[in-house]
């Protein structure tokens, strides 16, 4: 565009006087050639300028939105750190569980080996050796007591270990869903960073046309001018050479 004008301005460019006889009506019609430009030039110029008004408010939307995306992507971080936590918490308390599950099936399974080792039938003469039925009675009953402590903890962990898995399960669920929300987050924010690009290289274009059309009309304003003072000029020499012309015939004798 810059080449245009610059092509068009020398075209319209004023003409040395001493190249040619002064010639007033060339000169007014460049000048009138100039004058319909300029007015092109304003409507050209107020076009653009609404057109980059149009842009900026746009481009000042989008700027808006960017920072909103940002805030809820950071927002869907926050969350999803906080739902992997909680669930490396859920996976780290069903682990222990399982720990003391093993711990006391460990110890159940020795005591099967060590009934296994000492039968009932040494057993059985464990009363003769005591100091009497009631302590062996008693022995017996403690015995009873520990094998039914053991299977009642061993309930208790397996309803534990039940429910721990359950909320496993619950921390999988909702750090998956915080993992698609941080997805789609950063997604929203691609796509809005990328329409803020493609308007800023809008804005950029109309910038640079409204500047260049500026720069033209700059020109034509100073081309206007030369050609003014040239066209003054011109009808001054004319207007000279006439007089003189006027004069030369005065003094011719009749």
């Amino acid at each position: 565009m810059a080449t245009a004008v610059a092509l068009a301005l020398g075209a319209l460019a004023p003409v040395s006087a001493a190249a040619q006889e002064p010639d007033p009506a060339e000169t007014e019609a460049q000048r009138d050639d100039v004058r319909a430009r300029q007015a092109e030039v304003v409507v050209e110029v107020d076009a653009l300028e609404a057109q980059h008004a149009e842009v900026r408010a746009l481009l000042a939307e989008i700027e808006r939105n960017v920072a909103a995306q940002q805030s809820e992507l950071r927002q869907a971080e926050r969350t999803q750190a906080q739902a992997e936590a909680d669930l490396a918490a859920a996976t780290q308390a069903v682990a222990d569980t399982e720990q003391r599950i093993v711990g006391l099936e460990a110890k159940a399974d020795q005591l099967v080996v060590d009934s296994f080792l000492n039968p009932p039938s040494d057993a059985a003469l464990e009363p003769l050796r005591a100091g009497s039925l009631t302590e062996a009675a008693v022995m017996q009953a403690v015995l009873e007591m520990q094998g039914d402590n053991d299977a009642r903890v061993l309930d208790q962990l397996a309803e534990a270990q039940d429910a721990l898995e359950a909320e496993q399960a619950d921390q999988e669920a909702a750090a998956a869903e915080a993992a698609q929300a941080r997805q789609a987050a950063g997604q929203e924010l691609a796509d809005v960073e990328a329409a803020l690009a493609q308007q800023q290289a809008v804005a950029a274009d109309v910038e640079e046309r409204l500047n260049a059309k500026l720069a033209e009309a700059e020109s034509l304003k100073t081309l206007d001018a030369e050609l003014s003072q040239q066209l003054a000029r011109e009808q001054a020499e004319l207007a000279a050479q006439l007089a003189a012309a006027q004069a030369a015939a005065a003094a011719a004798p009749p």
